[in-house]
């Protein structure tokens, strides 16, 4: 049987900047502009005014344990 789960794309950003928002260095005023699927990995585009230039692409690795529904 399958299930699909719906996130918003703020919503998958608000995960990425708690799971690893200090370790990549996510500045307060970044925010999500577009998502795609590529060779099964959600690559997530994020602008921020305070970044100077091209910023590096990073990979981030994590295992979902649990999942609780939030109303």
């Amino acid at each position: 049987m399958k299930r699909f789960v719906v996130l918003r794309i703020d919503d998958i950003y608000r995960m990425l900047k708690d799971y690893a928002g200090e370790p990549l260095g996510l500045p307060d005023d970044a925010w999500p502009t577009k998502f795609r699927l590529v060779r099964g990995k959600l690559q997530l585009m994020l602008e921020a005014d305070s970044w100077q230039g091209e910023q590096p692409a990073e990979e981030i690795k994590f295992d979902m344990k649990r999942v609780y529904g939030i109303n």
